[in-house]
């Protein structure tokens, strides 16, 4: 069982990794349209769309990668103990 949830737990910081990449990169083009924006003098827009800074994107990834790492560590926990509760049969 723990095999398993250890697998399990590796897919999710997989899942997990691959938000955070995606956040990371929509913050890169976020960041250069702003930079973009203060080069030509543009003005900032006050109806426009909220951003990957203010739309809680970073929040929900942060949770996300905390999730995936709590799961892999008590899958990690629970492998260790079956080991050792094995080694004790032995």
């Amino acid at each position: 069982m723990a095999d398993k949830d250890l697998k399990e737990a590796g897919v999710e910081i997989g899942h997990a990794f691959k938000k955070f990449g995606k956040t990371f990169l929509r913050s890169a083009k976020t960041t250069a349209n702003n930079v973009e924006d203060f080069i030509d003098d543009k003005p900032k827009d006050p109806n426009a769309e909220p951003t990957v800074y203010s739309d809680g994107s970073w929040r929900e990834t942060g949770k996300g990668l905390g999730s995936a790492f709590k799961d892999f560590g008590k899958a990690l926990v629970d492998e260790v103990k079956d080991d050792l509760s094995t080694d004790k049969k032995d």
